[in-house]
């Protein structure tokens, strides 16, 4: 309280202390003098001047409170207005905290509103760039599909021009092959008039013999004409000698061509072929965000690693290069209009260039050949790059399903190698994990022992579970999807 109310209260106190005394005293004087008010007796007139002393005490002091002070008039005077004012106040006062609650309500709802579609916002986004990603990682696989299926689509073009040149060369072959038999058959034609002729020739050397021992006159005359005889004969054996050795070599390319043909059919057939179309032979993860020397560094490295694969399997390595390889890259030269093979340091160069160039940071480059490849000859191959991002974060669910406990230990074992051989392998690749290099190479890779040993567990158990195949490990693109099995109850697994 201020110093003011306590002073009020103060004057209030000696008021009433001094009307107390006044009042006593004038009873007291009254009560002596034995005075009459109203013709009432002396003691009640001192009672009654008493009271009013008394009664008069509270009004004069709510008359001074009254003047001091504008509350205590209003408290005395307009109580009603203040209780009525008061009350609509307080009307008002809930009704603006009903409003006020109305509007917090309103806010909280639109601020939870607010967080929902922010969260919703956040994971559309998370969703978008994930799907961006993933477009991007199947764009960039489109794009190695259709180099891939350019470079086949090459490949095929040339083996197309060589099988149309060979068969060209085998119709040509078989033109001359006709011509020359229709030469031959002229020829041998020719040689039979020769011998006709000369058998003319002979017996008109015989006529001219005669003719000379009738008349040595023309001895000369017919000497010359016997030597033009014998040189024309002379020159048409060697025309016929001539004709026959042509006809000879033909024959002989002919069998050559033939021999070749024979020896890639049976190199097919015999199980000669060391690589298939598209087959990988390594694979490295490379960063991109390094020096370009670097990544041809590391392009040169995995080259040399599939030229010591392809030899492992027999391909022959070429005595310039040391390698048992050949980048395989047709480029058209925009000088001369023409289709060439760019030498290795050029390949390495770009391709290293272009995986400097990626959104992602690393990337899976394998080395794999672009043609089938026989024993004794050189592989030709390309390199192929994919996105190497992230597919299953550590001990993450990849596939599950139940397994009853109360069948025999062979069905629990089958039913566990069909949930890891087929369904695990089918997410991983339906996630775009790589197979492994090889001709076995596969996406998921699990121990043994851990089969068996979660096989034991469900038979021990008796009763139907449920099995977890969970990653082991931060898988990516590269793989392989190392695995664990985990077994677990199905009431356990339902519950949450």
């Amino acid at each position: 309280m201020s110093g003011y109310t306590w002073l009020i209260i103060a004057a209030l106190a000696i008021f009433g202390a001094l009307a107390a005394r006044l009042g006593d005293y004038l009873g007291y004087r009254v009560g002596r003098r034995r005075l009459s008010l109203f013709g009432l007796r002396p003691r009640t007139t001192g009672m009654v001047i008493g009271m009013l002393i008394g009664a008069l005490v509270p009004l004069v002091t709510a008359g001074l409170a009254a003047l001091a002070h504008e509350n205590v008039r209003i408290a005395l005077f307009r109580l009603d207005k203040v209780r009525a004012a008061t009350a609509e106040a307080q009307q008002e006062r809930a009704r603006a905290e009903r409003e006020r609650d109305a509007a917090r309500q309103h806010a909280r709802e639109a601020t939870l509103a607010a967080q929902q579609a922010r969260a919703a916002a956040d994971q559309a986004i998370a969703e978008a760039e994930s799907a961006e990603q993933r477009a991007d990682a199947l764009r960039l696989r489109v794009a190695g599909l259709r180099g891939r299926l350019a470079d086949i689509r090459g490949q095929l073009q040339h083996v197309r021009d060589q099988y149309t040149t060979l068969e060209a060369k085998a119709a040509g072959l078989r033109d001359s092959n006709a011509e020359l038999n229709e030469r031959l058959t002229q020829l041998a034609q020719g040689i039979t008039e020769s011998e006709r002729k000369l058998r003319a020739t002979e017996d008109k050397l015989t006529a001219t013999k005669n003719r000379l021992r009738d008349a040595k006159s023309n001895q000369q005359q017919a000497e010359a004409e016997v030597r033009r005889t014998e040189a024309t004969l002379k020159s048409l054996r060697e025309e016929v000698d001539s004709r026959q050795a042509s006809l000879d070599r033909l024959l002989d390319l002919v069998g050559k061509a033939e021999q070749v043909v024979k020896r890639l059919i049976t190199r097919a057939a015999t199980g000669e072929q060391i690589t298939n179309p598209g087959e990988e032979l390594v694979r490295r993860v490379v960063r991109t965000d390094v020096a370009q020397r670097r990544v041809e560094d590391e392009l040169l490295q995995l080259l040399r690693t599939a030229s010591e694969v392809a030899a492992q399997r027999g391909a022959t390595v070429d005595s310039q290069t040391g390698r048992a390889v050949e980048i395989w890259h047709p480029v058209r030269d925009s000088e001369t209009e023409t289709v060439r093979l760019p030498s290795t340091a050029e390949v390495i160069e770009a391709v290293a260039a272009a995986l400097r160039k990626a959104p992602v940071e690393t990337q899976v480059v394998s080395v794999i050949a672009v043609a089938r490849a026989f024993r004794q000859e050189i592989v030709p191959v390309a390199f192929r790059a994919v996105p190497n991002f992230k597919v299953f974060d550590r001990d993450e669910v990849v596939v599950s399903g139940a397994v009853d406990g109360r069948l025999e230990l062979e069905q629990i074992g089958a039913a566990l190698w069909l949930l890891l051989r087929r369904e695990a392998r089918r997410r991983a690749g339906a996630e775009g994990i790589l197979a492994q290099p090889g001709p076995e190479g596969g996406r998921v890779s699990f121990r043994i022992e851990e089969l068996f040993r979660a096989a034991s567990a469900i038979k021990d158990r008796a009763r139907p579970v449920l099995v977890n195949v969970r990653a082991l490990q931060d898988t990516y693109v590269a793989g392989p999807l190392q695995v664990r099995i985990e077994v677990t109850d199905l009431q356990k697994e339902e519950t949450p």
